[in-house]
Formats: C-alpha cells, sequence, structure tokens
C-alpha cells in the first residue's frame, strides 16, 4: 500500500503516422521502442493501483500509455475529443485493424472509463484534441495540482507546433505543478531508423 497521495497522469504526444505523411514522425516500427520508454517512466514514478491515467486513446503514443497504465494496475480515464465513432475513424482505425482492436480491448477493460467531449464545448474554429487536453487537465487538477504529472512524447522542448494541444498543455503544466515527463521522440526515430538499416 503506498503511503503517499495517488498520483494522476497525463499523456500528451503524437497519433501514429498518417500514410503517405510528408514528414516522418511516429512510424508504425517505432512503437516498440516508444512502449518500453513509456513502461520506464510509470516504473520509475512507481504508478500503479489507486493512480489514475487520462488520455485520448489515439493510436500511437497515447494508446501505448494506455495500455502500459492498465498493466501497471492504474484506473484510466480516455477523453475523447469528439463522439466516439468519429474518434474511432480519425484517431484509430487509419492505422489498421491491429491498432483498433488495441483501442477496443482498453475500451472495454474494467478499469477504464470513457467519456466524449462535448460538441457545443469546442469553440468553431477550436480544435478538439487542444480542448481535450485541457478537459483533461482540468479534471486532473481536480484532484490537487502537486498530484498531476504529465508524460510527453516529443522531439524536443521546442519541437511543439506553436497553439498545438501539447505545447498548450506543456505549459499550462508548467504554470500549475511543473512536472513533467518527457520521452525524446526524436532519439526513437533515430534507433528505429539504424534498426531498420541493420
Amino acid at each position: 500500500m503506498k503511503s503517499r497521495a495517488p498520483w494522476i497522469v497525463l499523456f500528451a504526444g503524437p497519433m501514429l503516422d498518417a500514410p503517405l505523411c510528408e514528414r516522418e514522425r511516429f512510424p508504425a516500427d517505432m512503437a516498440p521502442l516508444a512502449t518500453a520508454e513509456i513502461a520506464l517512466r510509470l516504473a520509475l514514478l512507481d504508478a500503479g493501483p489507486g493512480d489514475l491515467a487520462l488520455c485520448d486513446g489515439a493510436c500511437g503514443g497515447s494508446l501505448l500509455f494506455a495500455e502500459a497504465a492498465l498493466a501497471r494496475g492504474m484506473r484510466l480515464e480516455l477523453r475523447l475529443p469528439f463522439d466516439e465513432k468519429r474518434f474511432l475513424r480519425e484517431a484509430v482505425a487509419f492505422a489498421g485493424q491491429h491498432w483498433l482492436s488495441r483501442y477496443l480491448r482498453i475500451r472495454s477493460h474494467p478499469r477504464t472509463v470513457a467519456y466524449c467531449l462535448p460538441e457545443q464545448a469546442v469553440p468553431a474554429a477550436g480544435n478538439p484534441f487542444a480542448e481535450a487536453g485541457q478537459w483533461q487537465l482540468n479534471a486532473a487538477l481536480s484532484h490537487g495540482s502537486d498530484r498531476v504529472w504529465l508524460m510527453t512524447l516529443s522531439e524536443g522542448p521546442n519541437a511543439f507546433d506553436a497553439g498545438s494541444g501539447t505545447a498548450q498543455l506543456v505549459e499550462a503544466v508548467h504554470r500549475y505543478t511543473g512536472q513533467i515527463i518527457a520521452i525524446d521522440a526524436a532519439h526513437l526515430l533515430r534507433k528505429t531508423r539504424e534498426r531498420r538499416r541493420n
């Protein structure tokens, strides 16, 4: 039994690269390295039963984080940026049946609950994923800012697109808690390319 208060751990990072994407960021063959890094960071945090994980469950880093969190006995909240049917079409299914099956396993897990961001919560010109990230953070902060951690998978501290959901989330967490766990996606991509050559 942990003597500390439960952690609330959020995740922010890219989806898998879409087919014919212009620039490689998160190819499917990088997933095993990302899986290992996410699992390691949760282990170093000693996350487990009693702790809560929040993410959107999109294919790529978020879904890998969800799987790792459940494997460690954490509770999981999926907070989707819009209705689930649209989410599966736009953020999971394009990566193939394998990823869709992984999402459905996570979704049906007894320690998982899922919520959809109401359509009216997103401004007409707004980014639903950015709004969902802020929604996740607000939910996390309701437990106490000193208990909130944000895990990111990115190409470096200055790599977030200005105004992106991840950039806004990082800025907000710095403002409220400063507890950020950064995984270097550029390093993982270099290792992935090395493995392809060998």
